[in-house]
Order: C-alpha cells, then sequence, then structure tokens
C-alpha cells in the first residue's frame, strides 16, 4: 500500500528537510510513503493548513516551524490550535527544530564541501559541534557563511553563489544517507519518537 504524507513548511528553502523525513519515515516502517511539499498559501496557520490539505491530500501530514526565539513547547501549543481551527483530521506531526532548520544542516563537513560545489576545500569552516547545534543563536547565518567559504569562490563569483545558497542548502540533505548523528538533538530525538508513536497508533509501524 502506497501512502501519502505532506510537508507544510515556512519557506521554500525548507523542503531541505523532506530526505530527513524519508529517512526518519523509513526507520520507523515497513509501508511505502511518498512526500510532497505544499507551499505556504493564507495568511494564518490554520489557512495554511487547510489549503495544504487542499492542494496535496495526503495520509499524513507534517507541519514545520522554527522555535526561533520561543520555547520549542509554544510552537507545538501555536500547531496544535491551528489543526483544531482547520478540522484536520488527518494524523499529524510537528517538526519544531531548536531555534531554525538550518541547524540539522551543520553536522557534516564533506557532505557541506559538496553541497558548495567544491568537496576538495580545504577552507577552515569553523563548524560547531553537534553539542553546540541546539545552543546557535543564529544558525542559518552560520550555515550561508560556511557554505560561501567552502565554494572558495571570491568577486562576482561569490556574488552569484550566493543566490545559489538555496539549492545548496536543499543539496546537503540531498547527498546524506545517514541522519543519525542528529539523534544527539532534542528536538531530532523528539521527531523521530513523534514518528514513531504515530505510525504505531495508526497501524503502520515495523510491529
Amino acid at each position: 500500500m502506497m501512502l501519502r504524507y505532506t510537508f507544510l513548511t515556512e519557506g521554500s528553502t525548507d523542503a531541505a528537510l523532506l530526505p530527513i523525513l524519508d529517512w526518519t519515515i523509513q526507520r520507523h516502517t515497513k509501508h511505502i510513503f511518498t512526500g510532497e511539499f505544499a507551499y505556504r498559501r493564507g495568511q494564518g496557520l490554520a489557512e495554511k493548513i487547510s489549503n495544504a490539505m487542499e492542494d496535496a491530500p495526503c495520509d499524513l501530514l507534517f507541519i514545520h516551524r522554527d522555535s526561533d526565539r520561543e520555547e520549542p513547547i509554544r510552537r507545538y501549543e501555536e500547531i496544535q490550535v491551528a489543526l483544531t481551527d482547520a478540522k484536520v483530521e488527518v494524523p499529524s506531526i510537528y517538526v519544531v527544530p531548536v531555534r531554525m532548520m538550518e541547524a540539522w544542516l551543520l553536522f557534516d563537513i564533506g557532505v557541506l564541501r559538496q553541497a558548495a560545489g567544491n568537496r576538495n576545500s580545504r577552507a577552515a569552516l569553523n563548524l560547531p559541534t553537534l553539542a553546540q547545534l541546539e545552543n546557535l543563536a543564529d544558525p542559518k547565518t552560520v550555515l550561508r557563511e560556511a557554505l560561501r567559504t567552502a565554494s572558495g569562490q571570491r568577486g562576482r563569483r561569490l556574488d552569484e553563489f550566493n543566490k545559489q545558497i538555496p539549492a545548496a542548502m536543499r543539496r546537503i540533505t540531498q547527498l546524506t544517507d545517514d541522519f543519525s548523528p542528529l539523534l544527539r538533538l532534542s528536538a531530532f530525538q523528539r521527531l523521530q519518537e513523534d514518528v514513531r508513536l504515530t505510525l504505531e497508533a495508526q497501524g503502520w509501524g515495523n510491529e
């Protein structure tokens, strides 16, 4: 049986999370899922959720919100209220990285160099350790600077590369086969557990 999931995000660059969701689902079920990215349409979160369900009907809904400067629990509460207002009946899972989703793209220096188009780069990228990722105030800036440095570009070529950074971010997860290092992060652990419990509740789990 083919099952479908829809991923509603905050912006188009967040499509980089799709391979992470695929990897996560595959850990917890033998069923085959196909995922679809839902572009935001509407004013409030509830309206965006309703429109996503209309644009991409599914069996399982993922909703992404960065916690930014809020506690993650506040984002969970906001999503729950919006789901109630939108009268969504399919099982839903919240994807709420601490701070920003870019923190989940900073764990593999080799893949990052490859995504920047310069796998042989030897430039020091000064990436944070896994233990530091969830404490970064602005992981988006850290990631962008690391990609810029890894690209090795200068002058006008660097200006052109800056326009390609969203695509480079998506390549990071496309080039990654194993996201298990992220299991050390609290928000990533919660995503794994929420997926496992939701799939089991629907009879889609491994057992």
